[in-house]
């Protein structure tokens, strides 16, 4: 199964906050996702948390930021979490 998880940009590019993961999600609608397979988060640190709570054994996870420096500490220490617990 695929599940999306979009966030909300730290730099909107003069949009207002939360339209680019409205439009993102529509055109994926469009394209042929499922709605109910994808979640949209508008604080990049809550998705992270969001998405290692939702990580199995096996799963690809794909992390794709504009600013990677806010959230690496925190995925970082999430992986640490999770590696432990297997």
């Amino acid at each position: 199964m695929v599940q999306l998880i979009l966030t909300a940009y730290n730099d909107p590019r003069r949009r207002p906050f939360g339209e680019t993961p409205s439009l993102v999600l529509k055109g994926l609608i469009e394209g042929g996702l499922l709605e109910k397979n994808i979640e949209i988060i508008q604080e990049p640190e809550k998705a992270v948390d969001y998405i290692f709570s939702k990580v199995e054994p096996g799963d690809l996870m794909v992390i794709q930021v504009d600013d990677l420096e806010p959230v690496m500490s925190d995925i970082i220490e999430r992986h640490r979490q999770v590696v432990t617990n297997y």
